[in-house]
């Protein structure tokens, strides 16, 4: 048998049995004696299913239904069908080929029948073969394509690595390019020697000849005797080896060192250098020091003549009443010059010197200490200042001085930042001047600003802050009337009253002034159209006059009223000017309209 099955579908035992017999030694042969069961057959998909033979001799009706079943599921090419009749009728066998047969049988089934149905089954399995052929092709195709398109991935992604490689390689030549260069030209000297008892030198740069002032590194080595001990001052050299091993050994971060001392120059000149060595043992075993070595004379020099200046600061400070600050943040040290305790009846506080920076312009943190003095200033491009400024003294009652002060930066990169002050007695001078200022900004009866003053105060808050601002012209309705009807000291009472309620309201920043006669001005910082302006105008028109300390006038929240102008801005950039402009607008409009009112204009909104 080929393996393949062959459907035989016959309602006559004798002819499905000649069938078989004809069939049985080449294929599997499945039989059905009625449509039901060739439909079943038909359902259970038969492996490698061949040809269907259809010989329903008694009903021509049942073989068609049959070819029918067979054709709903397979095309013609797919798989062949066989009808067998019993007569030859020309309208049979084209209804049979009609209906999709592959071949019409008339009996008797001869072996010349059973070639035609043997040879076309064969045709359609070798159709089935050629069309296995070509997808197996076809699926042997995509396969070498895909193979191909991985051997092209592979061959890119190798070329990727090797221009990866050879990138890596050339930034590893640069590298080493520019870590020669580095050692070569870096300023100051870099070296390496021996941990050893005679401490020979290995690598040196030219930093290192051109700090001794020698003529090559050949005549560097003789000069220092190409030791370690020929590089240090003879004086500082006992000094400077107990300081390294002990740093090593001791210090918080083991193998490191720094210190200072002194060289001498092949010309004879002594310098002195900052030595920065790390102790490495490399695999061998062999101990190293890792050097880099900078020239600090001019440090060093300053630093001496700091400390002359500062002794100059302290015999002036005790020659006179005047205190002196010396702070120097990134030591976090403080000193200070004069009589502290004496001038505010304690000792100086981490507080004041804070304070104190801060007004030199150097910014601090809460959280940060002193050792008198222990806080982090940021940098500031203020140089110098001369203010004047309290402290508080035992009782916390403010003690007027003036303090003067020079910021700046030093260190071999100006990243050090200090100040340098002192504080001048000018209490009794600026109470005096306190006392003179007063009077001439506020006015006499109601404590507010006057005019003048108040003006300045309110544009130099405009220049300097940030929006929304509101101004409110306060004018007192018929204060003629309450003048004339009541006397002049219960229209004065009237003013105070009012002048008292707006600066109970009044927040710090913001501004009061009499602006004139009975007319008043409220500047407010922070605050623009909104729930919160209508809240201050209420407050104002319906609580400036309770609780008014007068018997004669029986209701006076009632009988007193107030017209309210308002402009207000969101923006920054306002000036004194459109402000008043707009709320004296505004204060026209509301006494057009019969007083005891408030009407806004919102200068962003237009309206």
């Amino acid at each position: 048998m080929t393996g393949y099955t062959v459907i035989i579908g016959s309602s006559n035992a004798t002819c499905r049995a000649e069938l078989v017999e004809y069939f049985h030694d080449q294929y599997n042969v499945v039989q059905a004696d009625t449509p039901e069961t060739f439909e079943a057959l038909l359902n259970g998909k038969p492996e490698r299913l061949s040809a269907v033979i259809i010989d329903f001799t008694h009903s021509r009706t049942d073989g068609f239904t049959a070819l029918r079943m067979v054709r709903n599921r397979y095309t013609s090419e797919e798989l062949p069908a066989f009808l067998i009749f019993d007569d030859l009728e020309d309208d049979a066998v084209e209804a049979g080929y009609d209906a999709g047969a592959t071949d019409v049988i008339v009996r008797p089934y001869t072996k010349f029948a059973h070639r035609r149905i043997t040879e076309a089954i064969r045709l359609h399995e070798a159709r089935l073969r050629l069309q296995a052929a070509l997808q197996e092709t076809e699926r042997a195709h995509a396969e070498a394509v895909r193979q191909q398109d991985v051997a092209r991935q592979a061959l890119k992604q190798a070329e990727q690595a090797r221009q990866e490689a050879e990138a890596a390689r050339k930034e590893a030549e640069d590298a080493r390019y520019v870590s020669d260069q580095f050692i070569k030209r870096m300023p100051g000297g870099l070296f390496r020697y021996k941990a050893d008892g005679d401490e020979e030198l290995d690598v040196i740069n030219e930093g290192l000849v051109k700090m001794f002032g020698c003529d090559d590194e050949a005549d560097l080595r003789e000069y220092t005797h190409n030791s370690f001990r020929g590089i240090v001052l003879d004086e500082d050299l006992e000094a400077a080896e107990h300081e390294i091993w002990s740093q090593i050994h001791m210090g918080p971060e083991p193998g490191c060192d720094k210190l200072s001392y002194r060289i001498r120059r092949k010309d004879g000149e002594i310098r002195w250098v900052e030595d920065w060595g790390r102790y490495i043992v490399d695999p061998s075993g062999q101990a190293w020091f890792y050097v880099v070595v900078l020239d600090i004379t001019e440090k060093i020099k300053n630093q001496n003549e700091l400390m002359r200046s500062n002794n100059r600061l302290r015999v002036l400070s005790e020659m006179s009443h005047d205190l002196m600050f010396d702070v120097d943040v990134d030591a976090k040290t403080a000193e200070v010059f004069g009589d502290f305790n004496s001038r505010f009846g304690r000792e100086v506080r981490t507080a004041d010197i804070k304070r104190l920076a801060e007004l030199a312009g150097l910014e601090t943190k809460t959280e940060d200490t002193i050792d008198i003095a222990a806080h982090k200033p940021a940098a500031t491009g203020r140089e110098s200042l001369d203010t004047d400024m309290t402290i508080p003294n035992a009782e916390g009652d403010p003690i007027w001085c003036r303090f003067q002060s020079v910021a700046f930066s030093d260190g071999p990169d100006d990243g050090d930042k200090r100040f340098i002050g002192r504080l001048l007695d000018t209490h009794e001078m600026m109470m005096r001047q306190l006392l003179y200022q007063t009077k001439a900004e506020r006015d006499a009866m109601t404590g507010a600003y006057n005019r003048e003053a108040g003006i300045a105060k309110i544009s130099e808050i405009l220049d300097e802050g940030n929006g929304p601002f509101s101004l409110l012209f306060i004018d007192l309705d018929d204060f003629k009337a309450i003048n004339d009807t009541y006397g002049h000291p219960v229209g004065d009472l009237a003013l105070s009253q009012v002048s008292s309620h707006l600066k109970k309201t009044a927040r710090e920043g913001d501004v009061v002034v009499r602006f004139g006669g009975d007319e008043f001005a409220m500047f407010l910082q922070g605050v623009g159209h909104g729930e919160k302006l209508e809240r201050i105008i209420e407050s104002i028109s319906h609580e400036a006059y309770a609780d008014f300390p007068c018997d004669q006038i029986a209701n006076p929240t009632d009988t007193l009223t107030l017209s309210i102008g308002v402009a207000c801005t969101e923006k920054a950039g306002a000036t004194f000017e459109e402000l008043y402009t707009c709320a004296d607008h505004a204060l026209y409009q509301v006494k057009r309209q019969g007083k005891s009112n408030s009407i806004v204009y919102d200068m962003s909104a237009g309206q």
